[in-house]
Parts: structure tokens; sequence; C-alpha cells
């Protein structure tokens, strides 16, 4: 921390990052396998998602900022349904990269006015997609 300057996360949101949950995970781990979800005689994959860390770090960054900025999820980074409607429920806005995933922003209840259409090579029928579902348009280059 520099000395005067803004606090902007909480200790309890830095120790999330820090691994503070690494028992709970484990057991969860732990449970799946002896459950038989996961193993060498299962689903030898399993990708484990901490929500509770999810929500904090979201709401670190809404915190950081005064309420009118509109956070946008880029989709391209997180594609996956269930993240998204997890952000859009919270209220966060999404940023898209292609029509594909102005589609899908759609398709997870984020209203028009908080898709960001960011890609920088837009044909006429997805500009035209855009402004028809009321999507809002990054313009910056001709």
């Amino acid at each position: 921390t520099i000395p005067g300057s803004p606090i902007l996360v909480s200790e309890s949101q830095l120790a999330s990052h820090r691994g503070y949950r690494a028992k709970e995970v484990d057991e969860v781990i732990r449970k799946l396998i002896a459950t038989g979800e996961i193993g060498l005689d299962a689903q030898p994959v399993a990708l484990c998602y901490d929500m509770d860390a999810l929500k904090e770090t979201l709401l670190a960054m809404k915190q950081a900022f005064p309420p009118h900025f509109l956070h946008a999820i880029a989709i391209k980074s997180n594609p996956l349904p269930f993240f998204l409607k997890y952000a859009v429920d919270m209220g966060f806005g999404l940023e898209c990269a292609s029509i594909a995933e102005v589609v899908l922003a759609l398709r997870q209840g984020c209203l028009p006015d908080r898709i960001m259409f960011d890609s920088p090579a837009k044909s006429k029928r997805e500009i035209s997609f855009a402004l028809r579902h009321n999507v809002q348009l990054n313009v910056d280059n001709f």
C-alpha cells in the first residue's frame, strides 16, 4: 500500500486471493473423489469454481468506482454461460468481440444497453443486428 493512497479492497477480499479457502476446496475435491464423481475410473478432469471468491472480486471492482460506471465482463475471457449469468445478475454488463458473443450475452439476460459490441471489424449485417437489438457499439474505425 502506498501511504496516503485509497484502499480499494478490504483485507478479506485480499485474503480470498491468498487462498484462505484452500482447506475448503481440498475438502470438496476429496468428497468428489470419494463419491466417484471424479478420479481415474470416472471423470478424469474437473474444474472447480469458487463462486464466493468471484462474488467478492466483482463486488470489490464495483466498489472501486463510482456507481455510474458500467463494468463489462469480457465474454472472450469468461465464455461459460453460468459465469456470464452470474455477472449479469450482479449488475455487470458484457463486452463482446463477435456477433456470436452478442447473441450469447442476450441469451444470458443481459440488457442490450449493458452489452458493448467492441469488435474492430464489424460487418454491415452485424452492425444492423446490434442496432436492431439496441446493443451498444464501439465504433472506432471506418
